[in-house]
């Protein structure tokens, strides 16, 4: 993990430039309240028995992450100053692919808005629209969840998220609660959730 100079993790930076000198774990004990992390009894899941952090680490991980990216503010990049006008500010390779991002690519139909994500669209512009039913790139009709198609961190027919469900069987997507409730318990569900 390359640090670089960005001021809230750049005094953990590791001497020789890579990592850091403080472990997750330590982390998340100094950021988060020690009723996520410091139970003194173990967590049972499917058999197998782990610490409190251990058990919470996929729920107190994305949300650090999330805090943290909230602090990397763009505002100086090549793209921001072509945004406001500077039509100089990318080179013509650059603009190529932004080309090819807003047009035959289709980059732009998810990453939408300031933020390029849909996800973030979704709850600005209409909070009680949370699935999208649309022809993918293989042609076919599909309905996902908005701003979740494909992201990348694990790959689609791998992806949990599509149609899995927690350890107490609920559905962890939309579009499969969707599924399992129908139309009119979607609707239902989705509004009282807003």
């Amino acid at each position: 993990m390359r640090t670089g100079g960005n001021g809230v993790l750049g005094d953990y930076r590791a001497s020789d430039g890579n990592g850091l000198t403080r472990t997750y774990e330590d982390m998340v004990r100094t950021a988060f309240k020690p009723d996520w992390w410091n139970a003194s009894t173990a967590v049972t899941i499917n058999g197998k028995s782990y610490s409190q952090l251990e058990a919470n680490f996929s729920l107190v991980f994305p949300l650090a992450v999330q805090l943290y990216e909230a602090t990397l503010v763009s505002d100086k990049a090549p793209f921001d100053k072509y945004a406001e006008g500077n039509r100089n500010a990318l080179t013509k390779q650059q603009q190529k692919g932004m080309d090819i991002f807003n047009g035959k690519g289709h980059c732009s139909n998810c990453h939408t808005g300031p933020a390029f994500s849909s996800a973030a669209m979704q709850l600005n512009n209409n909070p009680n629209e949370r699935l999208v039913r649309e022809f993918m790139g293989n042609d076919q009709l599909a309905v996902h969840d908005k701003g979740f198609y494909n992201i990348g961190v694990t790959r689609t027919q791998d992806d949990l998220g599509i149609g899995g469900t927690d350890p107490f069987g609920k559905p962890l997507s939309f579009s499969r609660l969707a599924q399992s409730l129908g139309s009119a318990g979607f609707a239902s569900q989705a509004c009282s959730t807003v």
